[in-house]
């Protein structure tokens, strides 16, 4: 009951709302919806509510790449090896709780530090076409020397499809062409990653 009023006046302030209006608001949020995808869901357009009107959408919106460009400068300000634990920390940041699947890019240089990192794809609820030449114009574009892909699940379940793990061999198949590595294929779902590289298909 505590942890639901801290929720109600946080949601109140970041948003400027009143107390009752953040009370309805998440009222509203579907059964096993998460915070964040609730959140996202209505900074989105995905999730309606007489509340959430275009002011409050927007700072939604704002907060959502706050939180992103946070961890990523948390990623940027690293010298040595990107460290595994900062970026799973800015992929659940960037892709979590998304209505529709995204697959985004991480480019690094040749000491596995980063470049840059784009979206590249949006695709529907349940997949998202990957179009290998797109990921390695961008990869040649930003000069990497490898990369790591992730997209996510908006059904909160980690485990890969079939279409992921063909994607993943294929990309990596086509990028070593042109001499990048793929480092990792990740799956953002509920908050967590799973590493396509530790379960053996990259």
């Amino acid at each position: 009951m505590y942890a639901h009023r801290n929720r109600i006046v946080l949601m109140a302030e970041v948003l400027d709302i009143s107390i009752s209006a953040a009370d309805a608001l998440l009222a509203s949020c579907p059964p096993f919806v998460s915070l964040r995808a609730f959140s996202r869901g209505l900074a989105d357009g995905a999730f309606s509510h007489p509340v959430a009107n275009h002011v409050v959408r927007a700072r939604l919106k704002a907060m959502f790449v706050l939180q992103t460009l946070m961890s990523e400068e948390c990623l940027s300000a690293q010298k040595e090896r990107i460290d595994a634990r900062s970026l799973e920390q800015y992929l659940v940041e960037m892709l979590d709780g998304r209505v529709r699947e995204t697959f985004v890019a991480v480019f690094l240089d040749g000491q596995y530090q980063l470049i840059a990192s784009e979206i590249l794809f949006v695709g529907s609820i349940d997949s998202a076409c990957v179009y290998h030449r797109v990921v390695m114009m961008s990869a040649l574009s930003h000069h990497a020397s490898s990369i790591i892909v992730a997209h996510n699940h908006p059904s909160g379940s980690p485990v890969p499809s079939q279409a992921d793990i063909d994607t993943t061999r294929k990309l990596a198949k086509c990028l070593n062409i042109v001499d990048i590595d793929l480092v990792d294929h990740v799956i953002v779902a509920a908050g967590r990653c799973e590493s396509l590289r530790n379960l053996g298909f990259v």
